[in-house]
């Protein structure tokens, strides 16, 4: 059975209208939204994941879109977080647009295949144009958690 975003992601790993001056700010959020006791995460630990991973190459995928994502040793399931920004950030995507919606994740270590599968159905919504205006428009965090909950349902 595939994860589903109900198994990765809650409304308080959504942030909506949020400010970043920099990738570093913004990575600097993901991996506080993205800090999980119960599998012995800490935002730094999450940050310094993520920021190697955007070392290889940008994370940014075009059309305002970035999905930051990384693997950890310590985690035993996945974790999502999604990031609205009320003013794009370069994030040096292929298009040169800058980035406004990003959907964080981190997943354990050894789950290649799940990692892959997972970065291929987040880029499937963000792929919609009509997905992500929608996300652009949703005003609360509850309509954003319900919007990616709908995703599942296609799968």
């Amino acid at each position: 059975m595939p994860i589903r975003m109900i198994d990765i992601l809650d409304n308080q790993r959504i942030s909506l209208n949020t400010t970043a001056r920099s990738k570093k700010s913004l990575f600097q959020l993901l991996s506080e939204l993205l800090e999980h006791k119960e599998q012995q995460t800490d935002s730094h630990a999450i940050m310094n994941c993520l920021m190697q991973r955007e070392k290889l190459g940008s994370t940014a995928v075009g059309h305002g879109i970035a999905i930051p994502h990384g693997r950890m040793e310590s985690l035993t399931q996945p974790i999502a977080c999604f990031v609205r920004l009320n003013e794009g950030l370069n994030m040096d995507a292929p298009d040169e647009q800058n980035v406004d919606l990003i959907f964080g994740l981190i997943v354990p270590q050894d789950n290649t295949n799940e990692h892959l599968n997972l970065l291929a159905y987040v880029a499937k919504i963000f792929d919609n144009q009509s997905s992500c205006q929608t996300l652009r428009d949703l005003s609360s965090k509850d309509s954003v958690y319900d919007f990616f909950l709908q995703q599942d349902e296609n799968i």
